[in-house]
């Protein structure tokens, strides 16, 4: 069985579980909506209850960064809800704009005491005002710290019970408080309830409140009307009657103030602080063996635009995934844990395993299967099964959340609306779900090193690049590994590298575990990587593919992340393009950028070698620009092959000039530094190698540098996997 069948194999078990998980927490769904219905009588009691003035105070809280064009629509809005005894408490976050003086003139605000409660770690608050027409509305400025820094604020300066956390764009329908209020009323246990989002797209507002509901003109919306009822309906409805409810939207929820405060309110470094809270909900009030209930409640509606272009969808999918990785990475304990019940042992599971790390297995189980496809792998059999499992499911289970909001809300009034969703319902399968498991692919890969902010980030396009470099190359390598080619095979190496220095450095210790894949036409490798340097140890992974371009011409590209980097760079790529000048010159171009943690570097460089016999030689010239001046390095290797071109013994002598370009380099500071490294690589037999390299650095003003390493080859494959050299190869560098 090749890697192919394998990987083929894996991604249909993947899509078994994944539908298999989402058809039973549809079942559950089912059966909680018709409880639900079912209780319709006392639902009108408990209106009733709350319309008289027996619900419990609720304090809204609205954070607003530059909404100066929406913000007054959107308190006016607020204002009109059919609820007792609520406050609007408007957190202007920092804006740029003119928000805080559309609202000033519009309500009338005046300077006001209010004074707060607790003290939960927020930007510094400016001001409090107050509105003298509608006395219920507050608006509190404050410096920028993002959405979380401004719940905060909101959460020091809240007076009542419970609290609604909402977005400053949504609308929510007149009635909603009084019936996400359900559940505090029925128990005294709850501690945060979730309503139902929907895309507002299309749909028509007059006066603050929904008139109509329609299906948006944009295809790209229309997916998203459909994501949303899937999500909600048969998602976490169904994760709700389990009792194990992990999500609740940071566009509406209501909360008990008490238990958030006591939890530590909500996440300050973090993207996905609506989760990150649920989350914590749970494991907090599970360590302390407190009595508590998270649920959702279906009727509730919040109104929300979504993105109608690519790119506004990519971000959000990419900022979504990346809150849903660091949450799950900050309460990992809880995976699979009996302590934390159904939460750890169902709900945290299936985000983990499929949410998280499921678009790994899903775009490259495409990707494989079309390889396979090609390559003529795969019976009818198999192609029906994928089939079944990778799109028949998932039509099923939209057609089955759109005919619950029929059967259970009927909200759209038009049949032709409902025909839209069947109809979108089929061709999300054929496009949109593959780009979108792609920005979840990419979200993934970025969370551990990018910054976790709402808004843009330094360094952070080059972090987009670096993540798109390693999504293309693990594709490709994906593609190369189902293909049949000459001296194909697979390589495993492990090395361990010791560099020792005088006062006043430690050692330093490098372990690389690589998984290499080659082919006719190139290679791609997995690199698990850590660093040990001035007793702090780093951790991190790495992507390289090699590609034959056009005749005699190939591409290496690289990109290495490191989590939470504190000795080595956090993010590391480079590119460079080969071109082969006649039978025995090469020439070469690259480009590597390193991004530490407090500064980023460029490095270009260009390199001539020559091929003689067994004999190999190359020059390379490498610079970088700085601030502070150009720096240089000179290299030059001189390499001699034994019988075989796996076979080998090499000198490489370099010399860095530029304090900038070696600070670039191996962590060296000094103004001048010199280097020489021998290496010696032996295969005894087809299968097996090592590899031995031994490094000499003089540094002006430093210890002399010394380092050693290790490396073991073991190679597997159908294919012969070493080619004798003869004069007329040109072995690969």
């Amino acid at each position: 069985m090749t890697f192919l069948d394998i990987f083929n194999t894996m991604a249909l078990f993947y899509f078994v579980f994944l539908n298999g998980s989402q058809l039973i927490t549809a079942a559950f769904s089912i059966l909680a909506l018709r409880r639900h219905a079912s209780r319709a009588r006392l639902t009108h009691l408990l209106d009733g209850y709350v319309a008289r003035g027996g619900a419990p105070a609720i304090t809204l809280l609205v954070p607003a960064y530059n909404e100066e064009p929406t913000c007054v629509e959107s308190v006016k809005s607020l204002l009109t809800l059919e609820y007792g005894d609520y406050e609007i408490l408007v957190i202007n976050d920092g804006s740029m704009d003119d928000t805080l003086g559309e609202l000033a003139r519009s309500f009338d605000l005046v300077p006001a005491n209010r004074f707060p409660l607790s003290a939960l770690p927020c930007a510094p608050v400016r001001a409090t005002l107050r509105s003298a027409r509608h006395p219920r509305l507050w608006v509190i400025d404050k410096a920028n710290g993002g959405k979380a820094d401004a719940l905060n604020a909101g959460l020091n300066y809240c007076r009542t019970p419970f609290f609604c956390a909402m977005d400053a764009d949504t609308v929510l329908e007149r009635d909603a408080l009084k019936r996400i209020v359900r559940p505090f009323i029925e128990d005294d246990t709850t501690v945060a309830a979730g309503g139902l989002v929907r895309i507002a797209n299309g749909c028509e507002f007059k006066g603050g409140s929904l008139t109509e509901v329609r299906v948006p003109q944009s295809w790209l919306a229309r997916f998203q009307v459909l994501e949303y009822l899937r999500a909600f309906l048969t998602g976490r409805m169904g994760w709700d009657a389990m009792s194990a409810l992990l999500i609740i939207s940071g566009a509406f929820g209501l909360f008990r103030r008490s238990a958030v405060v006591e939890a530590g309110g909500f996440a300050r470094d973090t993207v996905g602080e609506d989760m990150e809270l649920i989350v914590r909900l749970h494991r907090h009030c599970r360590d302390k063996k407190q009595p508590y209930r998270i649920t959702f409640v279906p009727d509730p509606v919040a109104w929300t635009e979504c993105p109608e272009k690519l790119s506004g969808l990519a971000r959000q999918r990419d900022r979504w995934q990346r809150g849903l990785v660091d949450s799950l990475l900050r309460h990992i304990r809880m995976l699979l844990n009996p302590k934390y019940g159904a939460p750890g042992l169902t709900a945290f599971p299936y985000y983990f395993f499929i949410e998280m790390l499921g678009p790994v297995v899903e775009l490259f189980g495409y990707v494989a299967f079309v390889a396979a496809l090609i390559a003529g792998r795969v019976s009818a059999a198999y192609i029906t099964a994928f089939a079944l499992l990778a799109f028949g499911f998932g039509m099923a289970l939209s057609i089955a959340a759109v005919t619950l909001e029929e059967q259970s809300f009927h909200r759209f009034r038009r049949t032709r609306d409902y025909l839209h969703l069947f109809v979108i319902a089929f061709f999300e399968n054929f496009g949109y779900r593959q780009l979108v498991t792609y920005w979840r692919l990419h979200g993934l890969l970025t969370s551990l090193f990018r910054v976790k902010s709402w808004g843009s980030a330094k360094r952070s396009g080059f972090l987009h690049r670096a993540a798109k470099v390693a999504s293309v190359l693990a594709v490709l390598g994906v593609l190369n590994a189902g293909i049949s080619a000459h001296a194909a095979y697979w390589q495993f190496s492990n090395s361990y590298e010791q560099q020792s220095y005088g006062p006043p450095r430690n050692g330093w210790y490098t372990t690389t575990w690589i998984m290499e894949r080659k082919v006719r036409r190139g290679s791609w490798t997995a690199e698990g990587l850590r660093f040990r340097r001035f007793g702090r140890t780093d951790r991190g992974g790495a992507a390289e593919g090699y590609l034959a371009l056009w005749p005699r011409s190939y591409a290496n590209a690289r990109f290495q992340a490191v989590v939470k980097a504190e000795v080595v760079a956090r993010a590391e790529g480079h590119v460079e393009l080969f071109q082969s000048l006649g039978k025995q010159w090469e020439a070469s171009l690259r480009y590597r950028h390193m991004d530490f943690r407090l500064d980023d570097v460029d490095l270009y460089a260009v390199s001539l070698a020559k091929y003689a016999g067994r004999w190999y030689g190359r020059t390379r010239i490498s610079w970088t620009p700085r601030p502070e001046g150009m720096g240089y390095a000179r290299e030059f290797a001189l390499r001699r092959y034994g019988r075989r071109i796996d076979d080998f013994f090499e000198l490489t002598l370099s010399r860095a000039s530029g304090s900038a370009f070696g600070a670039a380099g191996a962590g060296s500071t000094g103004d001048q530094t010199t280097s020489l490294a021998v290496r010696t690589q032996k295969f005894w037999t087809p299968r097996f190698g090592t590899a031995v390299i031994y490094l000499v650095e003089d540094e002006i003003g430093l210890p002399p540098r010394r380092g050693l390493s290790g490396t073991v080859y073991l190679r597997w494959g159908t294919a012969e996997h070493v080619v004798p050299l003869t004069s007329d190869e040109s072995p690969p560098q």
